[in-house]
């Protein structure tokens, strides 16, 4: 459920002291989205973490070939 407010009064003939707009940051939906990119950020970070220890890994084993 979204909540709304009202604006603070803007003192210019182009804006209505009137106008609504839609407050998100408390919303269900808003947290749901937050936590969805924090997951899929820490799953991006792990992987590349995964992919240079498997990279540092592979240029030991050529290393000790030469």
């Amino acid at each position: 459920m979204l909540k709304t407010r009202k604006a603070c009064p803007q003192y210019s003939e182009t804006h209505n002291s009137e106008t609504q707009y839609c407050v998100t940051q408390n919303s269900e939906a808003s947290k749901q989205r937050n936590l969805k990119r924090l997951i899929l950020n820490r799953a991006n970070l792990n992987t590349a973490n995964k992919a240079f220890q498997e990279k540092q890994t592979m240029d030991i084993f050529q290393f000790k070939k030469y």
